[in-house]
């Protein structure tokens, strides 16, 4: 059996470990489809710019959500605990 390069290989491959891994949530939530896809854009100029923007936003804004998200939280649990310490003295 020879592979191919094709998308659809990593499709069969996600849906295999979903119906092993034997929860029906997930293999429902792999079979619906997607709200918009960009192969639909079909003016290269704007399909660019929307891939442009998807990949800016995933790879940067993302990632920078998660951290500040990250550091408010450990800057609310220094705050408690450095009041807490307070109390007691």
């Amino acid at each position: 059996y020879e592979y191919t390069s094709s998308i659809r290989d990593l499709d069969f491959l996600a849906a295999a470990a979903d119906w092993l891994s034997n929860d029906d949530d997930i293999v429902a939530i792999r079979n619906r489809q997607g709200l918009g896809q960009l192969d639909k854009i079909v003016d290269p100029r704007k399909r660019a710019q929307a891939m442009l923007f998807a990949r800016s936003f995933n790879v940067l804004a993302m990632p920078i959500f998660v951290i500040a998200g990250g550091l408010f939280a450990a800057w609310k649990r220094r705050n408690r605990a450095k009041k807490i310490y307070e109390e007691k003295i």
